[in-house]
């Protein structure tokens, strides 16, 4: 009979040789796979193949995947192979950097002859040819602190934006970049905030105003309670846009209490994609229901993500934009909210080249559909 220490060590054995071919099987699969696009790319005899060069298609490569001179470099070792260091952007997967740098075999006499992962997010990427006269060629690529161009949109709400004869006022409306103006129809210069907005290049939502949860002491005729009927519901909506121009769409005000009623949802967004709008959920309550009744309707609509408060400091503000801005970078796009006040704007300002150099653009609510 065996003794337990042999049979531990047994056992011990037997994981490590498992592991082992799990990661060869793993590489292995990489490989095949690359080898084979390199080698389609060349197929037929030698003499057919175009003389391009298999660095002159890495250069080509580097200049699409925004490498400067300075992010690449080539070097000859001692007389038989060639050694290529490249420094990626980021904001796109390894894999897709992969991919794309293979076709550079295309029209030369290389394949790929190896492909190697390694931990930090760098690869090694190893090409021969059948030719005896072009020198074995390895690509090391690593991954650049900054990020690819226009990788990441972010959209920003402007909250109940209101048109007042301050200069925070004149900033947002003379603001270089694309922002939402969220605005609510029962504002008194509710019209000419919304003409402000379009002759300044700015998109405009309109806020409906809607039951809250717990009911408060607010309540007017141009609020959608949960126990009106449909035609007056659908009327509160006409009114609300009557008198604003260039409307792209609608979100809640307020509204707990209508956004987890199935009813009356269905009948909001039916007529927000009646009249071609979209829609946006400002994440006041976990139980909404708007998600799924949008998602049946097949309508535009989208859950804000994050959002910055009226009281907010400098510094909290400045850590709210970066944050997301991670969440775009991943995701690929972010709807934000914010209050229309100068410590948001001036902050916002500031952060436009931290965002800008990682490939993140300020977009309208409606280009993240």
């Amino acid at each position: 009979m065996k003794s337990r220490s042999t049979i531990l060590f047994s056992l011990i054995v037997a994981i490590i040789v498992a592991l082992i071919l799990l990661i060869t099987t793993t590489r292995t699969s990489l490989k095949n796979t690359l080898v084979a696009l390199s080698q389609k790319a060349v197929s037929g005899p030698i003499s057919a193949i175009p003389s391009a060069s298999l660095e002159e298609n890495l250069t080509r490569l580097f200049s699409k995947l925004e490498l400067g001179e300075s992010d690449y470099s080539s070097r000859a070792v001692s007389d038989s192979s060639v050694e290529i260091r490249a420094s990626i952007p980021r904001g796109k997967p390894l894999e897709w950097i992969v991919w794309k740098l293979s076709t550079a075999t295309s029209g030369t006499a290389y394949t790929i002859d190896d492909c190697v992962q390694t931990a930090g997010g760098s690869c090694t990427i190893y090409f021969k040819s059948n030719n005896e006269q072009h020198k074995p060629v390895t690509l090391f690529i690593t991954r650049s602190k900054r990020y690819f161009s226009n990788t990441a949109s972010m959209a920003i709400i402007i909250e109940e934006f209101e048109f007042k004869a301050d200069q925070t006022t004149v900033d947002f409306l003379s603001f270089s970049e694309r922002l939402t103006f969220a605005i609510v129809p029962t504002q008194p210069r509710a019209s000419r905030t919304a003409e402000l907005a379009a002759e300044n290049e700015k998109e405009v939502l309109v806020m409906l105003p809607m039951e809250p949860l717990p009911r408060g002491s607010e309540l007017h005729s141009s609020q959608i309670m949960i126990h009106y009927a449909e035609n007056r519901i659908r009327n509160i909506y006409s009114q609300a846009l009557q008198n604003i121009t260039g409307v792209s769409g609608i979100a809640n005000f307020h509204g707990s209490r209508v956004l987890q009623d199935s009813r009356v949802m269905e009948i909001l967004l039916s007529e927000t994609k009646r009249r071609g709008l979209y829609f946006i959920d400002t994440d006041i309550t976990s139980k909404s229901t708007v998600p799924g009744i949008a998602r049946n309707l097949a309508v535009a609509s989208m859950t804000v993500q994050g959002r910055i408060g009226h009281s907010e400091s400098t510094e909290q503000i400045r850590n709210t934009i970066r944050r997301f801005a991670v969440v775009s970078q991943k995701t690929g796009r972010v709807l934000l909210i914010a209050p229309s006040s100068a410590p948001f704007l001036n902050t916002l300002r500031e952060e436009l080249p931290n965002l800008r150099s990682n490939g993140i653009q300020l977009v309208y609510v409606s280009d993240l559909f």
